[in-house]
């Protein structure tokens, strides 16, 4: 099933992310780390990202990191970049993890961390096809969005397939929801929930659409308990890498059972 990125944008995730996700633009942002007296981040410019992988790309976001001072940010493309170009990005901080997804919608097209003074970035086909000059290579290995939960479920270790539980996944938006709003460390607004796998009398774990306020987005996984028809958050489950994109994030939405 396709759902197009300015669908949800508008449907789940509110008038703000119609304009961050919906167009094709390209932003930079960034934020402290421990602050205080710490001296400002020299920009490192920009760097260039090439397209080698075989097909259009329409989503590319890009880590950055510092490490002292401690600082953190991100670039995000979202214009169409067609295979055999070459585009350039600017940005405060070096590049430190790459995630990319096709203009299908319909999963990540790769995932991968790279060297942080790398200013030529490649997502090639194969490693045949590494063009001249490059200074980290990440190669295309396509995952649909079903692949990639499967994965979230071997690392994080939940069993059973998602679950057609629309009513307990009700009460885990809720539970979360009311989390988030209690902590003041929690900065994004879980938009989607669904529930991950079998549950019994301790409780039932469930993949949570998280968007935050920059207009970034990720698929985490969390665990609820449940007393009587009461649902309770519990704890998150340790981060997935390859889970940070919007796309992913429809594509749960439009899953059978999922609240919103």
């Amino acid at each position: 099933m396709r759902i197009s990125m300015s669908t949800l944008a508008l449907a789940t995730l509110g008038t703000f992310a119609a304009g961050a996700i919906g167009g094709g633009c390209s932003w930079l942002m960034g934020s402290g780390g421990s602050g205080g007296d710490a001296p400002a981040v020299s920009p490192v410019g920009e760097f260039e990202f090439t397209n080698l992988s075989g097909e259009d790309i329409c989503s590319i976001e890009i880590s950055t990191r510092q490490k002292k001072p401690k600082k953190t940010g991100f670039v995000i493309h979202t214009d169409r970049v067609a295979n055999g170009t070459t585009i350039k990005l600017k940005t405060e901080l070096p590049p430190n993890e790459l995630t990319v997804a096709a203009c299908d919608d319909q999963g990540l097209l790769a995932f991968g961390a790279f060297e942080r003074k790398a200013t030529k970035i490649a997502l090639v086909a194969d490693e045949s096809g590494t063009p001249e000059g490059a200074q980290a290579v990440v190669t295309n290995w396509r995952k649909s969005w079903t692949q990639q939960l499967d994965y979230m479920s071997k690392y994080t270790r939940i069993k059973g397939p998602i679950q057609d539980e629309s009513k307990l996944a009700k009460g885990a938006l809720a539970a979360v929801k009311a989390k988030a709003a209690g902590d003041a460390r929690w900065t994004d607004t879980p938009v989607v929930a669904l529930v991950a796998g079998k549950h019994g009398d301790s409780g039932f774990p469930a993949y949570v659409g998280h968007m935050f306020p920059d207009g970034r987005c990720s698929v985490q996984a969390h665990w609820f308990t449940v007393d009587g028809d009461e649902v309770s958050y519990s704890r998150p489950y340790p981060a997935v890498g390859g889970s940070k994109n919007c796309a992913f994030v429809a594509w749960v939405t439009a899953q059978k059972g999922a609240a919103k």
